[in-house]
This record gives C-alpha cells, sequence and structure tokens, in this order.
C-alpha cells in the first residue's frame, strides 16, 4: 500500500508567497496593463450607451469576452511561475 502524504497549509503558502516576491515587479506590471484596458473598455463604453442600444449591448458583450480572454491569460501566465 502506498503512504499518503498530508498537505501542509503553512509549507503551500510560504511557497506561494516566495513565488510572488521573486516575481513581484512583473505581476504589479500585469495588474495595471489589465486595469487600464478594463478601465479603457469601461470609458469607451460610457460614451457608446449614449448612442444606440444596439451598440452598446454588442460593445458590452465584446468587452465582456475580451475580459475573459484577458484573465484567462493572466491566470495562464501565473502557472507559469509554477
Amino acid at each position: 500500500m502506498s503512504q499518503q502524504q498530508k498537505f501542509s497549509y503553512n509549507e503551500a503558502i510560504l511557497f506561494s508567497w516566495s513565488i510572488i516576491k521573486n516575481n513581484l515587479g512583473f505581476l504589479i506590471k500585469l495588474l495595471l496593463i489589465i486595469i487600464l484596458i478594463s478601465f479603457f473598455l469601461a470609458f469607451i463604453q460610457k460614451f457608446i450607451t449614449k448612442q444606440s442600444l444596439f451598440l452598446s449591448v454588442t460593445f458590452y458583450i465584446v468587452n465582456f469576452i475580451v475580459n475573459i480572454i484577458i484573465l484567462i491569460n493572466f491566470i495562464k501566465n501565473l502557472f507559469k511561475f509554477y
């Protein structure tokens, strides 16, 4: 029979913290880029809502899809550190 290893929360947190500390600059830059893109898209959305309902709904869907793609890529980049 194989022996089961116990999961150590302390070890997991320490490992994660060391990865974050080693790559903090890159992660902050990546988060700032994500925030800027989201604000830019929200800014455009604000002006489109005044123009037409169809354009507003279309842009909202595009904005939603772009945000999902950005966040998936962010998570993918986080996995590269592991």
